[in-house]
C-alpha cells in the first residue's frame, strides 16, 4: 500500500511541475501571457493569475507578490 501511495504522489507532483513549466514556456514561445496569467518582470515567464499576491514567490524576482519584501 505504501508503494502505491508514494508512486501516486510522485506522479501528481510530476504533473504539477509539468504544468508550471508549460506556463513558463508560454511566454518564451509566444512572447506574451494570456489574460489569465501574470508575466514575471525579470524573466518574462507566465504564471497563473491565481498565484498573484498569494504570499509565495512564484517568479524568481517575486514580482508576483504585490510589494512583499523578501
Amino acid at each position: 500500500m505504501q508503494v502505491v501511495i508514494n508512486t501516486t504522489f510522485s506522479m501528481l507532483m510530476d504533473a504539477a511541475l509539468v504544468g508550471i513549466h508549460e506556463f513558463e514556456l508560454a511566454s518564451a514561445v509566444g512572447g506574451s501571457c494570456t489574460s489569465l496569467q501574470f508575466k514575471c518582470v525579470s524573466t518574462g515567464s507566465c504564471i497563473p493569475g491565481g498565484w498573484l499576491c498569494d504570499r509565495e514567490c512564484d517568479c524568481v524576482d517575486c514580482s508576483d507578490e504585490c510589494g512583499m519584501r523578501v
